[in-house]
């Protein structure tokens, strides 16, 4: 998918929101990400790595608004895991 941006990437979901951007900069998403840091021990939940870390919702922030900040729709993920998630989440669609 090298290239391939915006409407032309079939993950497009119709670009940037407000309210992901207001939420992710919100005092309650720092809080659930020291949460969820805690948890995780501080590293990768699928391999252990301990950089370059990223929250992943278990499931999607556009089908489960009711479960954006449940910690327990969340994992801790590196970014290799992180993007090996998403691309089987795509392939099982």
């Amino acid at each position: 998918m090298a290239g391939r941006t915006g409407p032309a990437n079939p993950n497009w979901k119709g670009g940037g929101s407000p309210e992901r951007q207001r939420l992710y900069s919100s005092g309650e998403w720092r809080r659930l990400r020291r949460q969820l840091r805690v948890r995780a021990g501080g590293a990768c939940e699928e391999c252990g790595a301990t950089e370059h870390l990223h929250m992943h919702h278990v499931k999607s922030w556009a089908s489960h608004p009711e479960l954006r900040l449940e910690l327990d729709n969340l994992l801790l993920l590196c970014a290799v895991c992180h993007r090996a998630k998403h691309r089987r989440e795509v392939r099982y669609q």
